[in-house]
């Protein structure tokens, strides 16, 4: 990343945060997670992709969290 820089670009951080229904399986969050993952196929500019998902038990009720980090690169038009 430290070459667009020096090209006149700079980079992106996108923090994508989720909270899911009551009733959303795990499965289901694995899906989305792959959905968003894709986004580097599609996005040329995307360059790369993280992301966990975290389950938080509350009086016996849970709480499904998804974070993504998507970092994109801009270059500067010449």
């Amino acid at each position: 990343m430290e070459e667009a820089a020096s090209k006149g670009g700079f980079e992106v951080k996108q923090v994508v945060v989720a909270k899911f229904n009551d009733g959303v399986s795990e499965e289901q969050i694995e899906q989305i997670t792959k959905v968003f993952a894709n986004l580097l196929n599609l996005i040329p500019s995307i360059k790369a992709f993280r992301c966990f998902a975290l389950f938080i038990a509350d009086n016996l009720n849970y709480c499904a969290l998804c974070y993504c980090n998507v970092v994109s690169e801009i270059t500067s038009a010449e």
